[in-house]
């Protein structure tokens, strides 16, 4: 399974590859490459978007969510500790991490949200 993360931070990204550690992660640090990988033929199984370091983060959720091609890959996003935001359950990720985080709960999650 590939993964697709978009995130400029290299603890959550380290934290991510280790988490899914059987899948093939591909970090991103700007959206363009994201983007493309996400619409790529060979669509990725889970999306990771950082929203502590990528600030049109909650964008491309949205993008990904009401485009049909693509909404059914799950998009788990990675938020600062302290009070959620509104915006990001009306952008309806498939999940949330809070960080900080373990790699343990990235496999966990990822588990739970992989295409099987």
């Amino acid at each position: 399974m590939r993964v697709c993360v978009i995130t400029q931070d290299e603890a959550v990204a380290a934290l991510v590859r280790e988490g899914t550690r059987a899948a093939e992660a591909k970090i991103f640090k700007s959206s363009d490459e994201f983007i493309k990988c996400v619409l790529a033929p060979d669509r990725p199984g889970l999306i990771f978007i950082d929203l502590t370091s990528i600030k049109d983060g909650l964008r491309a959720v949205q993008f990904i969510k009401s485009s049909s091609e693509i909404r059914s890959i799950p998009v788990i996003v990675i938020v600062p500790m302290g009070q959620p935001d509104p915006e990001i359950a009306i952008s309806q990720p498939d999940g949330v991490l809070v960080f900080p985080f373990s790699a343990d709960e990235v496999a966990a999650l990822a588990t739970r949200r992989a295409p099987t």
